[in-house]
């Protein structure tokens, strides 16, 4: 099994770090209509990535409040062509999240950042997608994400 590394830091007031690469190499299929992903960790890019190598959804859980707050991550796309990788806090009615909160990357070849912001109404588990919207096979145009920050105000 792969170490993963931390990709990601929580930004609040403790400055506790969140995990959100997989803790071994990801290389699946779809399933149906269900989007599956291939990738794992990567040190191509930055000293620890997590890469998506092709069309797929990684979901992970993050723990909200009800304080302003914004969800925010680094992506590299390998080609700069459309659609582009998205960040999507899913809705959660019993939180206040009515409807699901997207961000979408710039058009770029290199690092851009993707937020998105919220104010739940309630403290309880969300749920994050990381997305690779791109269809291209595997290796076709693959995603790097990196540094995923969660700012409380």
């Amino acid at each position: 099994m792969a170490d993963l590394g931390s990709i990601g830091t929580l930004g609040n007031y403790t400055g506790q770090i969140q995990d959100i690469a997989p803790r071994q190499n990801l290389k699946v299929i779809h399933c149906g209509h269900v989007p599956m992903i291939f990738g794992g960790r990567d040190t191509a890019e930055v000293s620890s990535s997590f890469r998506m190598d092709s069309r797929g959804t990684f979901r992970f859980p993050v723990v909200v409040t009800p304080v302003s707050s914004v969800f925010a991550i680094d992506v590299k796309q390998a080609a700069n062509v459309s659609p582009r990788p998205s960040m999507v806090l899913l809705q959660n009615t019993g939180l206040g999240i009515l409807t699901p909160v997207t961000g979408t990357a710039s058009s770029s070849v290199g690092w851009v950042n993707i937020s998105v912001a919220v104010t739940p109404s309630g403290t309880g588990v969300a749920a994050i997608e990381l997305r690779n919207n791109y269809d291209a096979q595997v290796s076709g145009a693959p995603c790097y994400w990196n540094n995923f920050t969660l700012t409380r105000y």
